[in-house]
């Protein structure tokens, strides 16, 4: 009995201990706001890490194409007793649902990195003319997109009267702070902005 006492003792040491390990550990890949844009090296990360949000699995890699297809009825959904897939083909999608939540998200991660560089681009020495213009016109490009896509997905695209755009996010600044919408020809408008913007570089 009391080598089971000592065996169950140990188990939950073990246990413990590796469980800290596990819990503490960072990711090789996050890096503080505060030492991306120091250096040349971290503006081009923050670049690549532009475009991976576009590829991230609520966005263009599966979630966003999934939805505008089954939602247009070009494609379907559900049929695996999954509540949120099988609302979305039935053209009952609740504000809750977690496939629209997380395209939501997924999309203002894209504006809030493009908003980022393009706040933080001109404050980092030695870099090339050509590339900085590059750099900042692609993220101009990248928050164009996203808009577009919010508003395809989210307003009434159709109707250049409709109360019923996006909500505008321009800066990093309170990036939890609630936006009103803006009408659907605001929205429009910012995404021309951003899109003549990136004509400039």
């Amino acid at each position: 009995m009391k080598i089971y006492k000592i065996a169950l003792l140990f188990l939950v040491l073990i246990t413990a201990i590796s469980c800290k390990k596990i819990l503490n550990v960072k990711s090789q890949s996050d890096v503080d706001d505060d030492e991306v844009f120091t250096s040349i090296d971290g503006l081009r990360n923050a670049r690549i890490g532009m475009y991976s949000t576009l590829q991230s699995r609520d966005y263009y890699g599966g979630v966003y194409p999934l939805l505008a297809e089954a939602y247009s009825d070009n494609g379907a959904t559900g049929g695996y007793d999954v509540v949120d897939l099988n609302s979305i083909d039935a053209l009952e999608v609740a504000p809750n649902n977690l496939y629209v939540k997380g395209v939501a998200v997924a999309i203002y991660q894209s504006i809030y990195t493009a908003n980022k560089i393009l706040e933080n681009a001109d404050k980092i020495a030695g870099v090339d003319t050509t590339e900085l213009k590059n750099t900042k016109g692609e993220a101009y490009f990248v928050r164009a997109l996203a808009e577009f896509d919010l508003l395809r997905m989210f307003g009434q695209h159709w109707d250049l009267t409709s109360p019923y755009g996006i909500s505008i996010k321009t800066t990093t600044a309170n990036p939890s702070q609630i936006i009103a919408r803006s009408s659907v020809q605001a929205s429009y408008n910012q995404i021309i902005n951003d899109l003549i913007c990136r004509c400039h570089y």
